[in-house]
């Protein structure tokens, strides 16, 4: 074998191994990404439902609300005047 056909075998397989780098890195991108996809759409999922959770505890935790729970559960009312006093 000639030194020439050596450096073209060379070069092919050089060729050879950057086609398969190629390859194999537009697959482990398109992986990543795909990935990167999934947890961006689980990402917004918890946004939603952290939104969600913020509005039920707004409302759960209303004084009003509270109020009526203590006046029907505990049986809480509110003082008579004549009961208050004032500590100075």
């Amino acid at each position: 074998m000639s030194a020439r056909s050596l450096i073209v075998i060379a070069l092919a397989l050089a060729v050879l191994a950057s086609a398969l780098g190629v390859v194999y890195s537009k697959h482990y991108n398109r992986a990543l990404y795909m990935r990167l996809h999934a947890l961006q759409l689980e990402r917004d999922a918890i946004d939603v439902e952290w939104g969600q959770l913020q509005l039920e505890q707004s409302t759960l935790a209303t004084q009003g609300r509270i109020e009526r729970l203590a006046r029907k559960k505990l049986n809480m009312q509110t003082p008579e005047m004549e009961t208050v006093v004032m500590v100075k």
